[in-house]
């Protein structure tokens, strides 16, 4: 990408003040923090009405610019447009008043905004795509709604708690969903769902619907997602406790033969942003359909994946699977320059042990795992390998990806 001398002046002092930003937080000079802040999203900015051919004269014109061509166009959200507007103004009052400074909580969150914009933005500036890969992210990124199961449980706000982390940097809206034994129960069940919407919307405004249904979780939830074209699906689990113990996980089963994501949490988010990724490989040929889900995540949040290897110390097919596998998932990453590491266990051949042991080691954010192709009701009784993964006791939330058909799967790699 050719950029013009002003646009690449733009961008170093772009670059200087968001470093400048990060001394003076550490040093706690928050107001003068705050100012350099919005300096690092402005002129970045700038940069990019540059390539766009588009000039301003104050900050109204600029912010409607942003909110009709690059939100529209899906370059930035909503959510990055309140961000700046939450910068800009936080700046712009310190600049006016006197004797005024803000709290290390407050610019700490300005901080994680700036940050987020500016990586947003960097991305959009050094994007780089052919037609084919424009139509590949289209696929990809789809639909923007997240659907979380709602039984007014602990868990399911749990799971809520998630879906508004997805959807605040993905630029998604979340779908609240409960189905009732009787068609009886609807209207109901409806006017509680109606309630926990509206709280919900005092915080975070991105509720698009709430859907009520008879029917069962194990048939209905995947139909109401396909029919709303979801982008993924966020819910509660209770982990394998009391009689799911022989009869399968309930995640997994809800799962099986969807081809929509499923991301699956025990507990609420401990941290404020998904940074670390683990990623296990195995020798099945399926485990190459993850990567749309890497790319994905990549897109979105600033991650390092972490490839988790088990033993190759193992019957030769198998071997020469697994570390085709491993060098697939290498050069996929190195293709699309995302950020990742391998961790490799020698002594464990079992792939749920050297998940579990890697995670104690680097805490991850998220485990991302491909199902088990056709799985079948031995597989829930004796336990899949995914079944045991979901129900991790370190309670790491777990995105989970059916693998699909051959015919027709699409990826974007010069070696697939």
């Amino acid at each position: 990408m050719i950029f013009s001398d002003l646009a690449n002046f733009r961008l170093e002092l772009s670059k200087e003040a968001l470093q400048a930003a990060e001394l003076l937080l550490k040093h706690k000079s928050n107001r003068a923090a705050v100012n350099r802040m919005y300096f690092a999203i402005y002129y970045k900015i700038l940069a990019l009405a540059d390539k766009n051919n588009f000039q301003f004269s104050d900050y109204q014109q600029l912010r409607q610019w942003l909110e009709s061509t690059l939100v529209d166009k899906q370059v930035l959200f909503d959510s990055d447009v309140l961000a700046f507007s939450q910068i800009y103004k936080q700046a712009h009052e310190l600049d006016y008043m006197d004797y005024t400074d803000v709290t290390d909580e407050i610019a700490a969150g300005l901080m994680t905004k700036t940050t987020m914009l500016y990586s947003r933005l960097d991305n959009s500036l050094n994007k780089e795509t052919d037609d084919a890969d424009k139509e590949f992210d289209d696929e990809l990124i789809g639909s923007n709604k997240i659907l979380v199961p709602w039984d007014f449980s602990p868990v399911a706000e749990y799971a809520l708690e998630h879906a508004i982390q997805f959807a605040e940097i993905t630029g998604g809206y979340i779908t609240l969903v409960h189905l009732v034994k009787k068609q009886s129960e609807v209207p109901e069940a409806l006017h509680k769902l109606h309630e926990v919407a509206e709280n919900v919307k005092l915080k975070f405004n991105k509720i698009s619907e709430v859907v009520v249904k008879a029917g069962s979780i194990f048939e209905s939830i995947n139909e109401i997602a396909s029919e709303l074209d979801a982008q993924m699906v966020i819910m509660g689990t209770h982990g394998i406790t009391g009689m799911q113990k022989i009869t399968g996980s309930k995640a997994l089963k809800v799962i099986a033969g969807t081809q929509i994501p499923f991301v699956v949490i025990q507990d609420k988010p401990k941290n404020q942003h998904i940074k670390n990724i683990l990623l296990p490989i195995d020798d099945r040929k399926e485990i190459r359909q993850k990567m749309n889900q890497v790319r994905f995540l990549s897109k979105f949040f600033d991650v390092t994946f972490h490839l988790c290897v088990p033993s190759t110390n193992i019957v030769d097919g198998v071997k020469k699977r697994l570390l085709n596998n491993v060098a697939f998932v290498q050069s996929f990453m190195k293709q699309f320059k995302i950020s990742y590491e391998v961790h490799e266990f020698p002594d464990i051949k079992d792939i749920v042990a050297a998940v579990s042991l890697l995670s104690n080691q680097i805490k991850p954010d998220l485990i991302l795992i491909i199902t088990t192709k056709d799985i079948s009701a031995t597989d829930f009784i004796s336990g899949a390998e995914e079944q045991k993964i979901i129900a991790n006791s370190q309670k790491i939330p777990v995105m989970c990806v059916s693998p699909i058909k051959a015919k027709g799967y699409r990826i974007s790699s010069g070696n697939s």
